[in-house]
């Protein structure tokens, strides 16, 4: 299965946020700044290491970032739409951002999807 994964530019920026959001919890004693901080670099860890999308010849999968897949589409049943770098699943838009993901995987999986048409 080829994969699409999360673009790491906006993981290791979520990271630097996470940090910075710690240092000034534990600084001030902040309670929220801590717990939202942990929380945020747990979240950019498994964007760096997990897939958005697994896909081959037949289906695609849509991936959480925990790696729970919320959506499967078989590409001769479902209807989609590539128009310039938007993607469309049966009339309804594609539920991750384009800039979320790694540029050249999802230029590669729209390329995919053109040539099964």
């Amino acid at each position: 299965m080829k994969k699409v994964t999360y673009n790491k530019g906006v993981a290791i920026g979520m990271g630097v946020f996470a940090i910075v959001l710690i240092y000034f919890g534990f600084t001030f004693d902040l309670i929220a700044a801590k717990v939202s901080g942990f929380s945020i670099i747990s979240l950019s860890i498994l964007y760096i290491f997990n897939t958005a999308v697994k896909y081959d010849d037949e289906s695609m999968h849509i991936k959480s970032p925990l790696g729970v897949t919320l959506g499967t589409f078989i590409f001769k049943k479902d209807k989609f739409k590539v128009d310039g770098d938007k993607l469309t699943i049966n009339g309804q838009k594609f539920k991750i951002s384009p800039l979320m993901l790694t540029t050249s995987e999802y230029k590669a999986l729209l390329d995919h999807i053109q040539s099964i048409k």
